[in-house]
């Protein structure tokens, strides 16, 4: 993905699971469920962010490069799918 235009409420979620050949990001990503966003505060407009079903987050750049940093703490906690009620 090279741009996304998002709506003025920023509201964005995706869920996924990447398999083992997914995680160039880091392998310990490998079938974890992850939520993947852009934070309502973003001014960079380059960036999503991804925090794990176990509560590690990630800022990665649109490019999807290797060793995307890990951050201290993720910017937005993990949630569960809205269906997966």
């Amino acid at each position: 993905m090279h741009y996304a235009r998002l709506p003025a409420t920023r509201r964005v979620r995706a869920w996924l699971t990447p398999k083992s050949f997914d995680a160039s990001i880091s392998p310990q990503l490998a079938h974890k469920q992850v939520i993947l966003f852009v934070p309502d505060e973003d001014t960079e407009y380059d960036n999503v962010y991804l925090t794990t079903m176990d509560g590690i987050g990630y800022k990665l750049d649109f490019g999807w490069g290797e060793n995307a940093p890990m951050l201290a703490r993720p910017a937005l906690p993990y949630e569960l799918p809205p269906d997966a009620a």
